[in-house]
C-alpha cells in the first residue's frame, strides 16, 4: 500500500495520517496474524487483560470511515465490484461482514512496502482485513541515531519511536502510535498513544480502550497489547487491533 504521510501537530505530539489512494484520507496501524481482529458477541471472548482507560490528555480521534475510503482500499487489494456491492448491502441490512466475525480467513497475504509491511486477510464473502506495521526510516550517513522527524524512526540501535500501527477490520478502522524496543529476549513496548477509531455507516463504535497483556517479552511470550472497541449497527461485537513485539520483530493481526 502506498501511503502519503500528513502531519497533524498538537501540543503533545505529531500524528501520522496515511492516505489511501489519491483522495481518500484515513488513519490506520499493528497485531498477530493468529487472530482476525474482530469477534462477534456470540464468539468466546478473548482473555481479560489490564484495561487502560484513556485520560483527558489522550482522548481518541473518532469519526466516520467514508465509504469511498473503504472502497478505495478494497479496489487496491482486488475486491471485485460485485463483492463490494454485496458487502455494503449486507451492512445496510444490519449484518456484519465475514471479516468482522472472528473466523478463520481463506487466505493471508503479506505485501512488503517501502516503510513497512501490509497484511491482507480474505474471507468467504469477499471482505478483507488489512493491517500495516510501519518500520523506521533508514539512517543515512551522518544521521544521528535518534531523529526528531515525522514518522517511525530509530532511537539508538534497537529503539523505535512514533511508529504507526493500524488496521481496517471489515467496516471498522483502528490505529495508534507506538514506541518499542527490539532485541533478542528483551523486546518491549515502551509507549502507546493517539488512538483513532473510524467506522463506516451504519456502524457506530464505543470509546476505545487500550488492553495490556504484558509490556515486556517474557521468554517465548511476546510483549502484547491491543486497542479495542465495541461496534453496533451491523451486527455487534468487539474489534481489536493487536500489537506484539518479540525478539527483533513486531507484527499485527
Amino acid at each position: 500500500m502506498k501511503l502519503d504521510a500528513f502531519l497533524i501537530r498538537s501540543e503533545k505530539e505529531m500524528r501520522v495520517i496515511p492516505k489511501i489512494g489519491v483522495a481518500a484520507v484515513a488513519t490506520l496501524s499493528i497485531a498477530a496474524i493468529a487472530f482476525s481482529g474482530t469477534s462477534a458477541t456470540a464468539a468466546a471472548p478473548l482473555p481479560t487483560v489490564h484495561n487502560q482507560q484513556l485520560d483527558s490528555s489522550d482522548q481518541p480521534n473518532t469519526g466516520v470511515l467514508p465509504a469511498e475510503t473503504l472502497t478505495a482500499l478494497w479496489d487496491e487489494y482486488g475486491v471485485s465490484t460485485a463483492d463490494q456491492q454485496g458487502l455494503l448491502a449486507k451492512a445496510e441490512a444490519g449484518l456484519a461482514v465475514d471479516s468482522m466475525l472472528g473466523g478463520t480467513p481463506l487466505s493471508v497475504e503479506t505485501h512488503p512496502e517501502e516503510r513497512g509491511t501490509t497484511t491482507v486477510q480474505r474471507f468467504p464473502d469477499g471482505s478483507i482485513n488489512v493491517t500495516f506495521v510501519e518500520e523506521p526510516a533508514e539512517l543515512g550517513e551522518g544521521d544521528v541515531a535518534a531523529r526528531a522527524v515525522e514518522g517511525c524512526t530509530t532511537q539508538g540501535l534497537n529503539g523505535r519511536r512514533n511508529c504507526s500501527v493500524w488496521g481496517t477490520f471489515g467496516l471498522v478502522y483502528l490505529g495508534f502510535i507506538a514506541d518499542y524496543t527490539i532485541g533478542d529476549g528483551v523486546a518491549r513496548i515502551n509507549a502507546y498513544r493517539a488512538p483513532t477509531v473510524q467506522a463506516t455507516w451504519p456502524l457506530s463504535t464505543s470509546t476505545p480502550s487500550f488492553e495490556v497483556t504484558r509490556l515486556a517479552q517474557a521468554g517465548s511470550l511476546p510483549a502484547d497489547m491491543a486497542l479495542s472497541v465495541v461496534y453496533t449497527g451491523a451486527g455487534s461485537g468487539t474489534t481489536r487491533l493487536v500489537f506484539q513485539v518479540q525478539n527483533r520483530a513486531a507484527w499485527t493481526n
